[in-house]
């Protein structure tokens, strides 16, 4: 499941579904048109309330630290 979970993070990053919005970041979710709000390591979606994480959520954290490598 953590693969599974890992692969489909990552995937929304390579597809530049995760943007930055202030101190909350908007990542998009697989239904079209359809984003939730992250904060550190928060989600709005329904997987995050039932599951306590989610490839929103991993996503956002993977971005946070592609960008402080960078910085």
């Amino acid at each position: 499941m953590k693969g599974d979970l890992l692969k489909k993070a990552l995937a929304l990053l390579e597809e530049g579904r995760v943007l930055p919005l202030g101190e909350a970041v908007l990542v998009a979710s697989s239904t079209p048109g359809k984003w939730y709000a992250v904060r550190r390591g928060w989600c709005a979606c329904p997987g995050f309330k039932n599951h306590g994480r989610c490839k929103h959520a991993l996503a956002a954290e993977l971005a946070a630290r592609k960008v402080e490598k960078v910085g």
